[in-house]
């Protein structure tokens, strides 16, 4: 199991280094920063022991080992840490191809995302007594996996993700049952809160023109936005903000996800009036919420800004 806080940090490593492949010149010394970390994620994908298998039995027949319940992500100790680490091994390989450890990691993608695996992790999900099982962390995991490789134009990754793509449907539908049910936001800062995983599943939805899930998470949201503009429910952040500062991240964050739609012009005009009213000497509370707040003001100005007519 990675140590607390390694898979954050390996996730803004990564997110850090796509800047630079985008613009097609990956550099050397980002790879190598994010190296250590991938080999990590190399050496636990095919370990299978110690594992820590949440697993419910309705008889005999359902006793077996990790690798025989999910073939495909048996290693890292839990299921979902698997997952994370197979999106690690994609996303390292689609941004530094030509780096030493990207054939290793298409290699372990290669053995992992088959057909048969994938049958078989997809059964074990939907089998009888596993409503619950690795939501909503694991399976926003495995949306992003399928996420990363449908932006990866190659022939193995089209090969894999379409391997995937059972396993990432039922992901869909589970969660999509579930939201309706969804009476309060899961606040506990552990792998059941909501916030963390609603973020995965909702730009996996976007990038995978998943118009009905991306709906459906974007109305928990508005939920969520009071009378004043505000976006309450929350009571801590992964900063341990508290009162003004922490209503500022919320709406700040809820901001930001409405603005890339044109379908909550409202919403966005009522967190837009309750935000700049939160500003005293420059600040929105504390370093973090001033940060954020007033990122969400540049991306607000961005989108509404016209163009002058010349003269």
């Amino acid at each position: 199991m990675r140590p607390p806080g390694l898979g954050m940090l390996v996730v803004a490593l990564l997110v850090a280094g796509a800047g630079a492949a985008a613009a097609g010149v990956p550099g050397v010394a980002d790879a190598d920063a994010v190296a250590p970390f991938v080999r990590l994620a190399l050496e636990c994908a095919r370990q299978e022991y110690p594992n820590k298998v949440a697993h419910v039995m309705q008889s005999d027949a359902d006793a077996g080992t990790p690798s025989d319940f999910t073939p495909a992500f048996y290693g890292c100790f839990d299921w979902h840490s698997s997952v994370h680490g197979h999106w690690q091994l994609t996303r390292f390989a689609r941004l530094f191809p030509d780096h030493p450890l990207a054939a290793e990691a298409r290699a372990v993608l290669d053995d992992h995302l088959t057909d048969a695996a994938i049958a078989a992790e997809t059964a074990y999900l939907l089998g009888e007594g596993r409503a619950s099982w690795e939501r909503p962390y694991g399976l926003a995991w495995l949306l992003q996996l399928a996420a990363e490789l449908r932006e990866w134009d190659s022939g193995d990754a089209r090969r894999w993700a379409a391997a995937l793509r059972p396993l990432e449907d039922a992901c869909v539908e589970r969660l999509a049952a579930w939201l309706p049910k969804l009476a309060y936001p899961i606040r506990t800062g552990e792998h059941s809160q909501t916030a963390f995983a609603f973020g995965l599943a909702l730009d996996y939805a976007r990038s995978a023109g998943r118009k009905d899930l991306a709906g459906r998470l974007m109305a928990r949201l508005v939920k969520a936005q009071t009378p004043q503009g505000d976006v309450a429910g929350a009571e801590t952040s992964i900063t341990r903000s508290g009162g003004k500062s922490l209503a500022v991240e919320t709406t700040s964050l809820a901001l930001l996800a409405w603005l890339r739609t044109d379908e909550h012009d409202a919403q966005v005009e009522q967190a837009m009036q309750w935000l700049a009213a939160q500003c005293q000497r420059g600040r929105f509370g504390a370093t973090q919420s001033t940060i954020l707040a007033l990122k969400a003001i540049n991306a607000y100005d961005a989108k509404r800004a016209q163009v002058k007519e010349p003269g």
